[in-house]
């Protein structure tokens, strides 16, 4: 939030990510079964209706001795550009039924696939 040109942290989204909680990826030795360990390479936009949708991968903590080079995670969540606490609810305004402030898994990589990052391309329409 802006108070005369200066940012101050007001909360933090990060329920639905399962930080620390391994998942398993078909084909990939479960002895080093990913977890999330956080967010990077973010990206988003900003909608006319005062909502905003970040997307971003997720970095990744196993015993793989290389961490953030698992079968990582490809990750959305939606909130509102005027919050001042953390967004809660199931739907928007048009009915569009999903949790505010909750990420959601749009990909996993694969085994031998580490997803490595995240933008939007112009359409003919101009929308992002």
């Amino acid at each position: 939030m802006d108070f005369a040109g200066t940012w101050y942290l007001v909360y933090v989204l990060q329920d639905g990510l399962e930080i620390g909680v391994p998942y398993s990826i078909a084909d990939y030795p479960a002895a080093l079964n990913p977890a999330t360990g956080g967010c990077r390479n973010l990206t988003g936009r900003a909608n006319g209706d005062g909502t905003v949708e970040l997307f971003a991968i997720t970095s990744t903590l196993s015993q793989n001795g290389d961490q953030g080079a698992d079968p990582n995670r490809l990750v959305t969540v939606k909130d509102l550009l005027n919050s001042s606490s953390l967004p809660s609810g199931n739907s928007d305004s048009s009915g569009n039924s999903f949790a505010w402030g909750h990420f959601q898994v749009l990909r996993t990589a694969q085994a031998g696939e580490v997803l490595r990052g995240i933008a939007f391309s112009p359409s003919a329409s101009g929308d992002n």
